[in-house]
């Protein structure tokens, strides 16, 4: 049962659009907002200590890309696992 009530501040211009879409995707306004709020991901602002570790972690993982044919002679199993690892972090860090 849907009793809960939510309530947050735009403009006019914003509501307006929100009203737009909600009519265009042929749906009343709770249910469009509703829709949109739980099926769309998030992107949280990362504070700049995070980014700055980021950063560095992308230099290592360049760094290691740089050295890549030196690496994977002399051990390419710990190369391709800290490599891969760096990369699945990077790419969800974002």
């Amino acid at each position: 049962m849907k009793n809960c009530i939510i309530k947050f501040r735009c403009t006019e211009q914003e509501k307006n659009k929100i009203v737009l879409e909600a009519v265009q995707n042929e749906m009343d306004l709770s249910k469009y907002v509703r829709q949109v709020l739980l099926n769309r991901k998030v992107v949280v602002k990362q504070r700049k200590p995070d980014l700055e570790f980021y950063f560095l972690l992308t230099r290592i993982y360049n760094f290691l890309e740089d050295k890549k044919s030196l690496l994977q002679k002399s051990n390419s199993k710990i190369y391709i696992e800290i490599t891969h690892d760096l990369k699945i972090y990077l790419k969800n860090y974002i």
